[in-house]
């Protein structure tokens, strides 16, 4: 069980990372966004802006997200479906 949370939270916090690295690299002066969903259209926006397609599996990356929000803050296991 352990395996699955710390492989959930390491996921998440990849895909975080290189949300982060794509907003930096598109403009360095905009500070992220406090919540994940508002990160997720910040990087949108730009990328719309700079005339390329949205983030691809963007509703994917949002579940993830929000599993990963379950297991951490209500200590509920994710299933082997979930992973």
């Amino acid at each position: 069980m352990v395996d699955r949370i710390m492989a959930l939270i390491a996921f998440d916090l990849t895909i975080e990372t290189v949300l982060k690295t794509v907003l930096n690299s598109l403009d360095a002066s905009k500070n992220p966004s406090e919540s994940f969903p508002g990160l997720v259209a910040q990087i949108n926006h730009l990328l719309i802006h700079n005339n390329m397609i949205e983030i691809p599996d963007k509703q994917h990356i949002l579940h993830v997200h929000s599993l990963r929000n379950v297991a951490q803050h209500n200590a509920r296991y994710p299933n082997k479906d979930e992973l």
